[in-house]
């Protein structure tokens, strides 16, 4: 898998875990086709191709997927606000003082553990994701950081 169809296919399951925890720019509660979502993300810095030096940016290119594939299907346009961090320390101190509030964040074990501990992460029910049975199950259930699948 390329980094890019690795990265786009990352943005994806995550839009669509958080879609409706995300901030609406209209207050309806059925968007219509032209209402804009705004997914928040919180993660390493250099993780993803941001088009530095001709590299793909892969922020740009899912929301021009998501918006011209698929916001018809969902009723929404979505934007990315992206912003990253260099260790898990910063990340977890912006997170617990309230100085940034993002709808995915991209900790290590370690801080995934740390944060479901407090209090600081929303659990869910992976099974429902639509491709939660594409991945390989020696991936479920074993991170000692989250047995349940619920982070």
């Amino acid at each position: 898998m390329t980094l890019k169809k690795f990265a786009l296919l990352l943005l994806a399951a995550v839009t669509v875990l958080l879609l409706a925890g995300c901030d609406k720019d209209e207050g309806d509660s059925k968007p219509s086709v032209g209402n804009k979502i705004t997914l928040n993300v919180y993660n390493w810095g250099e993780y993803i191709s941001d088009g530095f030096q001709g590299s793909l940016d892969s922020n740009a290119a899912f929301e021009e997927y998501f918006n011209e594939h698929l916001a018809e299907k969902y009723g929404y346009y979505i934007e990315v606000n992206y912003s990253t961090y260099a260790t898990n320390e910063d990340m977890y101190s912006k997170i617990t003082s309230g100085a940034g509030i993002y709808d995915v964040i991209v900790p290590s074990d370690y801080m995934i553990d740390k944060l479901a501990k407090e209090g600081w992460l929303y659990a869910f029910d992976a099974s429902t994701l639509p491709n939660y049975g594409n991945i390989y199950d020696s991936f479920k259930n074993k991170p000692y950081y989250d047995p349940e699948n619920l982070y």
